[in-house]
């Protein structure tokens, strides 16, 4: 299972950085509004160690488009964590794509990547692991599966390389 889930994590962000030519379809046969998509919510977290991860969430489209008519409503959504060395943004092509199918989408920078920090309480971190990684996936997961448009059974964590260790 788990190596299943590790190939599909690299199929996925292959199709992110390449150009994919059904991910385009979807893409530009999307509605007008669509096109181009808001660069979603930034927010920040502090782990239990205190350090600041920085996150985006984007909002699915016909939230986006008629927010009264989405009120209650339920949107499948995703969490996607990125590469070792890499940030959030690298999903960026995906994400739209994902937003435009409406989905909720959020993405995170793992500590030490992108906007995220290293340091805890302005120390260095001493004995860093990937365990620490770990904590920080459920707890965006945590983040995610609270807000309220969100369907908690309708849920899925995408991740390439370090990200796809963890979304197993």
């Amino acid at each position: 299972m788990r190596a299943a889930c590790l190939f599909l994590s690299a199929i996925l962000y292959a199709m992110a950085l390449t150009d994919c030519a059904w991910a385009q379809a979807i893409y530009d046969n999307a509605p007008p509004c669509a096109q181009p998509l808001p660069q979603g919510e930034d927010f920040t977290f502090l782990t239990d160690d205190h350090v600041k991860i920085a996150g985006t969430f984007y909002y699915p489209l016909s939230c986006l488009q008629d927010p009264q008519a989405a009120k209650g409503k339920k949107y499948p959504a995703v969490l996607m964590l990125h590469m070792w060395k890499r940030d959030r943004k690298e999903w960026l092509g995906l994400t739209k794509l994902l937003q435009a199918q409406d989905f909720a989408v959020m993405t995170i920078d793992f500590r030490g990547h992108g906007e995220s920090v290293w340091r805890a309480n302005g120390q260095p971190l001493k004995n860093w692991d990937f365990a620490q990684i770990t904590t920080e996936a459920a707890q965006a997961y945590r983040l995610l599966i609270a807000k309220d448009l969100v369907d908690p059974d309708h849920l899925s964590i995408v991740g390439a390389s370090l990200g796809g260790t963890k979304a197993c």
